[in-house]
């Protein structure tokens, strides 16, 4: 019955109930109420008890809530959390859902609900979503926080590393941004290339050009806008090699 309604399948925790005495199928219909109709089930007498099957429920009740209205997921956890006593495990995946939902929704509150995840149950999503909304908000110093908790695996990725630097820059801290931004400009990529863009940013101009940085001469392979050949490797690029094949190169000043 716990798997059917862990998977969502409260029609089919009926059925298995069948067999259950009377007083244990009264709380699995206790629980498909809840199930279906989540706000409701919390003003009910019973879900005031205090017990392991009632917290149970009520940890249900709130992820079922938290899909679809994390606001009201986030005000009544917030009450019945005073007033029953939980698991580490019940709070962390209420608390995750609430705070991932919120994210993906873009939620004013969503900084606040992913702060508010216990460690234990913080995972690569609410990490990444931490990010995303600390940038988004143009909360500088928190992106760098949920930046630096990232494993290493994730923060090596340049995804973050670009936005590491980008934090770091709007931060104030352009000397710091100006090195990210090197090491990753390297790299042949989009965030290589956003980074080699962003390089004369940081000092103040608006593009990278070969008279401001002559570690990305833009007259010199791979970064001219015509097809080169590199004499030391003998390949040939450009920033509009694939353009000019199909025809598509726009006219550049």
């Amino acid at each position: 019955i716990r798997l059917a309604f862990a998977n969502q399948k409260s029609s089919l925790a009926g059925y298995l109930a069948k067999r259950l005495s009377a007083e244990d199928r009264e709380w699995v219909k206790r629980w498909q109420y809840a199930h279906r109709r989540p706000t409701d089930a919390l003003s009910k007498s019973w879900s005031k008890q205090d017990t392991p099957l009632v917290r149970e429920i009520l940890t249900h009740t709130c992820l079922r809530l938290a899909r679809h209205k994390p606001e009201q997921a986030w005000k009544h956890w917030q009450e019945i959390a005073k007033t029953h006593r939980f698991s580490e495990q019940q709070a962390g995946k209420v608390l995750q859902r609430i705070a991932l939902t919120g994210a993906l929704r873009n939620h004013p509150q969503a900084a606040q609900w992913l702060a508010s995840v216990p460690d234990h149950a913080v995972n690569a999503d609410i990490r990444q979503w931490g990010v995303r909304v600390a940038l988004s908000d143009g909360d500088w110093k928190d992106a760098l926080r949920w930046i630096d908790e990232l494993n290493a695996t994730e923060r090596n990725a340049e995804t973050w590393r670009y936005w590491r630097a980008y934090a770091l820059e709007a931060d104030g801290a352009s000397g710091d941004a100006f090195t990210e931004y090197a090491r990753l400009a390297g790299e042949r990529s989009y965030y290589g290339f956003l980074a080699a863009d962003e390089l004369g940013v940081v000092r103040g101009h608006h593009c990278v050009t070969q008279h401001d940085h002559h570690d990305y001469p833009a007259d010199r392979f791979p970064f001219a806008y015509e097809t080169q050949r590199d004499p030391l490797s003998g390949r040939s690029d450009g920033i509009l090699r694939r353009a000019f094949k199909s025809g598509t190169a726009p006219y550049v000043l």
